[in-house]
């Protein structure tokens, strides 16, 4: 049977979970169980309800982010990202280019895998 938890412990998860923070996530942080959690905030049903913020996604990867730091952000995998938003990345001659640009600023002779 799930614990109860404090009025205070329950105000801080309601900020999380109105923030979009995952339920493993606040859990561990307030130190209470994944199912006392989901007595109080039941997850919402799979299957993509809850919606994507990809307008904030697009503006992120607009001012130069990459797909992976615009995943840790918004707590969504890069691979979503990229599905909503192709073509946004770097190409892999892109990514060469950038890399050899840098080498030889940088005056180093490090081979880049890739």
């Amino acid at each position: 049977m799930p614990a109860e938890i404090s009025a205070e412990k329950l105000g801080e998860a309601a900020k999380l979970v109105a923030k979009g923070v995952k339920r493993r996530v606040i859990a561990e942080r307030l130190n209470v169980s994944r199912t006392t959690l989901t007595k109080y905030f039941p997850a919402p049903p799979k299957g993509g309800s809850e919606p994507y913020e990809v307008d904030k996604w697009a503006a992120a990867l607009d001012e130069g982010m990459g797909y992976k730091h615009v995943g840790e952000i918004f707590n969504v995998s890069a691979r979503t990202i990229r599905k909503h938003l192709p073509g946004r990345g770097w190409t892999p001659e892109q990514i060469r280019e950038h890399a050899k640009a840098v080498r030889k600023f940088n005056g180093t002779k490090t081979p880049v895998l890739g």
